[in-house]
């Protein structure tokens, strides 16, 4: 993609690769920050691929480590010729280390067998309403049932979830967190024989930038990524519309969204047979969107929680949005509560 960049962006390029400066990061999104530092024809290639508006405030930590070297791009070559000097199998990169995986039953193989192992210690199906303190114990006060108290409370569900169970305790920490964005995503699997979508998806998917005007975000081969999910003789291609580029449209009608979507891949991939197997997936609410001054709200809240003792806030709606992160943070949460018991925020 680099080869279509025109020579006066190729010449920006190079010479933001290899500045002997290195400009402060100013409290921006990760779409001003690549055009600081890289050029605005890779922002008009990529497109705003991610669901996600990341804010400078993450990038900062990754990028620090850069600046005695003069660029991002200076420093990811001299930390790769370190890695390799070192013998270290995994060296530095454009993009994330290892492989896309998953459970061969999907993801919910995970927290079913959570839910096995734990036995009677989980209680399902029991909505929470609030939840407020009494002599110092945390008390949840359910929908349906008895109340019941703790001494400490993890909250691991999504933001708009925690807000409202945190509405009479700590009013201004539900304030700040229900103020956390989560853009529709629709999600559209269309299964296709195999030899009559030939070649077309011989690798793991694609991402659609945002000046192809198109209505989906990409497409995954499932089947490619992970064999299982269909038959041999099939291909299994799931499709993202929404997020926050266009979440308007993953609201559509089942017979409008699978026109713009079939209408895309035939434009994309030159599909222009029906498929064998549709399935339609719709979240209202999908990812959480960490927008600019979300660092300032992780801030705010710690600081509330100061008056909330054994109390966490966990979950993908902070401090990270994949499975490792939540995995990481619930790790760091467990640590938390077994030694000094105190609140905060994961």
């Amino acid at each position: 993609m680099l080869f279509s960049i025109k020579a006066r962006g190729r010449l920006n390029y190079a010479r933001k690769s290899v500045c002997l400066r290195f400009p402060p990061i100013p409290r921006q999104n990760i779409h001003h920050f690549m055009i600081m530092f890289l050029h605005v024809s890779l922002i008009q290639l990529a497109g705003k691929i991610d669901l996600t508006d990341l804010p400078t405030e993450q990038l900062v930590q990754s990028t620090q480590s850069l600046s005695e070297y003069g660029s991002l791009i200076r420093g990811l070559i001299k930390l790769q010729r370190q890695a390799r000097k070192s013998g270290k199998k995994d060296t530095p990169g454009p993009g994330p280390g290892g492989n896309l995986t998953s459970f061969k039953g999907g993801m919910s193989v995970l927290t079913d067998t959570l839910t096995a192992e734990l036995g009677s210690r989980v209680r399902l199906n029991s909505a929470v309403d609030h939840i407020s303190s009494v002599g110092g114990q945390y008390a949840l006060h359910f929908e349906e049932g008895p109340d019941e108290e703790f001494d400490a409370l993890v909250l691991a569900c999504p933001a708009y979830s925690q807000a409202r169970m945190l509405r009479e305790l700590a009013p201004g920490i539900a304030e700040r967190i229900s103020s956390i964005p989560y853009p529709a995503v629709a999600v559209v699997c269309l299964g296709y024989d195999r030899g009559r979508i030939g070649n077309s998806m011989d690798g793991f998917g694609f991402l659609v930038p945002s000046r192809e005007k198109k209505g989906i975000l990409g497409t995954v081969a499932d089947s490619n990524v992970f064999p299982d999910r269909a038959p041999e003789d099939s291909v299994l291609l799931r499709t993202l519309v929404g997020g926050a580029r266009v979440p308007h449209l993953a609201e559509l009608p089942d017979d409008q969204l699978l026109d713009m979507v079939f209408q895309d891949l035939k434009d994309i991939m030159g599909v222009n047979f029906d498929p064998e197997f549709i399935s339609i997936y719709r979240h209202e609410k999908a990812i959480p969107q960490y927008l600019v001054g979300h660092a300032e709200r992780l801030k705010a809240i710690e600081a509330d929680l100061k008056n909330h003792p054994r109390l966490v806030l966990t979950g993908n709606a902070f401090r990270g949005v994949s499975l490792n992160d939540c995995v990481l943070n619930a790790l760091k949460t467990a640590e938390s509560l077994t030694g000094s018991g105190g609140a905060m925020i994961q």
